[in-house]
């Protein structure tokens, strides 16, 4: 690789023995793509995967260490590293598959962190007092959607369980529920978990907001990446190309990305389509339904959040309809 494809600027190191600092932060929001996006990135010729894919080392912690976050890494010297990766597979079970990668020869690898509470949990100033360097990429979906990917991930901790979640029913309930909550009070900070299904939606523009205000932050649509994603490869890469240039990395060494074999998963669509054609335990027209109320209810922070983006529009599914 030539030194001009490099990663710029050149990573940083921490820690003893010194490991990566990363400076590509993918923030959320969470049930968005979080994950995807971080494997597609994990695919670059320069870029080594930490060692777990989700720390959340930027939330949990009041006093933030740049020695203890570095031990999330890769060795500065290292030209392999193994992320942790929790998927879940056909069967419905959580599998644990490690992403393993060797990085190009030529450069000093960088690497990243995919923690998608970072958007509304973390607080943007201390973020970019520890990392100067980094780079917030934020990943958006359709609130009413984003909120029935959250709905579906409770309901499978409750077949699998987990005492915390005994108490979710059905999209619908739960929805009314959040709504008299909400109505009743309002959330009026940039996290409310007493809404997990509506608040990140109704919070989107305060919390770009939040990160704009305090360093480089770029947007990016689930409806328009899963549209890339199920063109193949070649369309994704492209798709990816101004993303990895806000990074620093060129997007030409993306050839793992472009020789995939199998093919890539178009999640929002699956996850949309098992809904409403019966794929979740509630009559198909009731969930339409509620999905279509949840479109009016979300209009004007989606709105709201164009505006902050200088768009004039979101992508279309933000507005569709359910017929």
């Amino acid at each position: 690789s030539s030194a001009a494809a490099c990663p710029s600027p050149p990573p940083e190191a921490a820690g003893s023995p010194a490991r990566l600092v990363p400076s590509i932060l993918l923030i959320g929001e969470r049930k968005c793509g979080t994950s995807s996006l971080a494997r597609y990135l994990a695919l670059h010729s320069h870029v080594l995967p930490p060692n777990t894919k989700e720390p959340a080392y930027l939330t949990r912690n009041r006093a933030l260490s740049l020695d203890t976050y570095s031990r999330y890494f890769a060795l500065a010297n290292a030209t392999r590293s193994c992320m942790k990766w929790f998927e879940l597979a056909a069967s419905g079970r959580i599998t644990s598959e490690p992403v393993c990668k060797v990085v190009a020869d030529g450069c000093r690898a960088t690497t990243f962190d995919a923690s998608a509470g970072y958007l509304s949990e973390a607080s943007p100033h201390a973020v970019f007092q520890l990392l100067p360097r980094a780079r917030a990429l934020a990943v958006l979906r359709a609130p009413h959607l984003r909120a029935l990917s959250h709905w579906r991930m409770h309901q499978r901790f409750k077949r699998e369980g987990r005492t915390a979640y005994k108490s979710t029913t059905n999209f619908s309930l739960m929805i009314d529920a959040e709504q008299q909550r909400l109505a009743a009070r309002p959330c009026r900070v940039t996290t409310c978990r007493r809404a997990p299904y509506l608040a990140p939606g109704l919070l989107y523009e305060q919390n770009v907001a939040r990160w704009m205000a305090h360093g480089p932050l770029m947007v990016l649509f689930t409806e328009e990446l899963d549209n890339a994603t199920a063109h193949g490869p070649q369309r994704l890469a492209e798709y990816l190309q101004p993303a990895l240039r806000f990074f620093g990395l060129a997007p030409v060494s993306m050839t793992s990305l472009l020789n995939l074999q199998q093919p890539l998963r178009s999640n929002v669509a699956s996850v949309v389509l098992s809904a409403v054609s019966g794929g979740v335990d509630e009559q198909p027209a009731v969930l339409k339904a509620t999905l279509n109320r949840l479109v009016s209810y979300f209009k004007g922070p989606n709105r709201a959040l164009a505006a902050r983006l200088h768009r004039l529009h979101l992508p279309e599914e933000w507005s569709a309809p359910f017929a």
